[in-house]
């Protein structure tokens, strides 16, 4: 019994957390206008609008042709409805108001228990269980099972017990699984509370007859703004936030398996594979989006958009990196690395980055399929040091290298009218009409695509690859002596 005790580092621990959080915020409080681009009609000379066969003539213009159009029409004397059929006039206007002040409380535990076992000296095992709970989110079943290894075939010891992983075995192969949950954050529960259409109202218009009233000039000032008591004397639709009942802890699925091998020369090399499978990933969707194909009929007429955060997300990754590390003489360390990842998920809500999480689609999620930003295809290091003792300086250079990260393409309009503008068009074909072509270095895009015709993924554009060269000099100065 005491030598299977010996064997055996147990640990064990709890976190209780709790946060209560006041916050003040008049944001967007003066209002917002949004200028998109999109179809316009052709203007002459005299800003009347140019006809073929009875028809307007139309043609695609910016986000900053129309803002200039309008200032320019309405600086000529237009009314506001002759500005909007000339293609002016703001897209939308958004605007807060009411109660500035909202509060809320959340309270978080955690508790694990973990046994580190040495089944032989070249062989360790860790197994562990952990348990997570939060207020604010009907999230029960949070266990997180825990396996770890390290397995030295040939040698003697894969290192001290208790400190998994640790020794200079002449080969070492490290793997485990385990399952991790992230929190909903406290944040997303305060904007809940605050534009729950009561305590702040938030409304989104894209009315011509209310936004149209503004005058705007080029020095960027806006004159008769629409007014929170205007809005709501109007009873227009407000924006609301609200969590879904059933909403579920994000929870993270790691896989990896490391191979170490000391060589000749002093080199110490390795590969390492890792899956990372993320499920209830965060999703902030419009659940009274206009019903598709109908982009001023909603579900419930008497609401706006009705922004609601959900677990529908998913999120895959798997890479694979090497790497190698080598003490020429005590004063030359050099060392190396890359790595290459493939990842795909319907959201950019990873990693508990509660950011970028509207969907394109309300009613397809899916149709979101594609790359995450920050995580490049190719990344590579390489560092070292130099120590000169003469001189009692240590230099510390490397190079970073990395292809460029992934971003989204989108059209710049609202098709589908639910106030998001993260539609993206379709890749070019032989149906595609002139006007509508975009030609770009990432390849032919129709910005009009009819229907059926093939989305491009999310983040599909690549930017520049980066190249970087790093030097840092480093000296220790010591003061009074050593005991």
């Amino acid at each position: 019994t005491a030598t299977w005790f010996q064997n055996h580092v147990f640990r064990f621990g709890v976190r209780l957390r709790g946060v209560k959080l006041t916050d003040v915020s008049r944001n967007n409080f003066g209002g917002t206008f949004n200028f998109a681009g999109g179809l316009a009609p052709v203007l002459d000379a005299n800003n009347n609008i140019v006809t073929e066969n009875g028809q307007p003539v139309l043609a695609n213009i910016t986000s900053l042709d129309r803002f200039r159009r309008t200032v320019l029409l309405q600086q000529q004397g237009f009314t506001p409805a002759q500005v909007t059929v000339r293609g002016g006039g703001p897209t939308q206007f958004t605007l807060a108001g009411g109660n500035p002040e909202a509060d809320v409380s959340q309270i978080d535990f955690g508790g694990f228990f973990q046994d580190e076992w040495r089944l032989r000296p070249n062989l360790s095992v860790t197994l562990g269980l952990r348990y997570e709970k939060q207020s604010n989110i009907d999230s029960k079943f949070n266990f997180g099972p825990r396996i770890f290894f390290a397995w030295a075939p040939g040698g003697t010891s894969t290192g001290q017990l208790g400190q998994f992983g640790a020794g200079q075995p002449a080969f070492v192969v490290r793997g485990g699984f385990g399952i991790f949950y992230d929190r909903f954050n406290e944040s997303n529960t305060l904007a809940a509370d605050r534009f729950n259409g009561v305590n702040q109202q938030r409304f989104n218009i894209i009315n011509p007859a209310i936004t149209g009233e503004s005058i705007f000039s080029f020095d960027g000032s806006v004159t008769n703004v629409p007014t929170l008591d205007t809005l709501n004397g109007l009873d227009a639709p407000q924006v609301i936030n609200r969590v879904d009942d059933n909403l579920q802890s994000p929870y993270t699925m790691i896989s990896a398996i490391n191979v170490e091998k000391q060589l000749p020369y002093n080199i110490t090399a390795f590969a390492l594979v890792v899956s990372i499978r993320q499920r209830n990933n965060l999703i902030f969707r419009d659940i009274n989006a206009p019903l598709p194909g109908t982009p001023l009929q909603r579900p419930d007429p008497t609401l706006g958009n009705v922004f609601q955060w959900e677990s529908a997300g998913f999120f895959n990754m798997t890479q694979f990196q090497v790497g190698m590390r080598t003490q020429i003489n005590p004063a030359l360390t050099i060392f190396a690395n890359y790595f290459t990842a493939k990842t795909e998920s319907n959201t950019d809500c990873v990693f508990n980055i509660q950011g970028g999480c509207f969907p394109s689609n309300s009613y397809d999620i899916n149709a979101d399929l594609g790359r995450i930003p920050f995580i490049p295809r190719h990344n590579f290091f390489l560092g070292g040091t130099l120590g000169i003792p003469k001189l009692k300086i240590a230099l510390n250079p490397f190079i970073i290298m990395r292809s460029g990260n992934f971003f989204n393409i989108t059209r710049g309009d609202d098709p589908n009218g639910d106030r998001i503008f993260a539609e993206r068009p379709a890749f070019a074909s032989s149906s595609t009409l002139p006007e509508n072509l975009r030609q770009t270095p990432y390849g032919d895009f129709d910005i009009r695509p009819a229907a059926g015709a093939t989305i491009i993924p999310r983040n599909y554009g690549e930017g520049p690859s980066f190249f970087s060269v790093n030097l840092g000099i480093s000296r220790s100065i010591g003061f009074g002596d050593l005991p």
